[in-house]
């Protein structure tokens, strides 16, 4: 994406990128939160890099979006994940209240180099 381009859409008021960091000012994770439907609060990008797995901050992180979401008057947050996402992602969000309310099945022919380390294997 041209640098304007993500300028742009980073300077809109109603997206929200927060950033996780530890005491030494490290990178852990992050969310992204768009908020341009005030009342319909889309969590759009949640991670943390693999240094902070397994060590409970991803409920945590989770938990200060969601608050972050009400707190600014949403009725509600949604969040979309995938199989490309970590396995612990579908967990986490259930864990936190999220419910399931839509399905859908797809197929893509993804270049395997552009696949996760951890699903190259399967997709040879």
């Amino acid at each position: 994406m041209p640098d304007d381009r993500l300028a742009a859409i980073l300077s809109k008021d109603t997206l929200h990128v927060m950033l996780l960091q530890n005491e030494a000012g490290e990178s852990l994770g992050f969310y992204e939160l768009d908020l341009e439907d005030s009342r319909d609060a889309h969590l759009a990008y949640f991670g943390l890099l693999p240094s902070a797995l397994g060590k409970g901050l991803g409920g945590k992180l989770l938990d200060c979006a969601i608050a972050h979401a009400f707190s600014s008057g949403a009725a509600c947050v949604r969040v979309n994940t995938c199989t490309q996402d970590h396995p612990r992602a579908l967990p986490n969000y259930l864990r936190a209240g999220f419910e399931i309310t839509h399905v859908e099945h797809e197929c893509w022919n993804v270049p395997v180099e552009l696949l996760p380390e951890r699903l190259r294997d399967s997709a040879s």
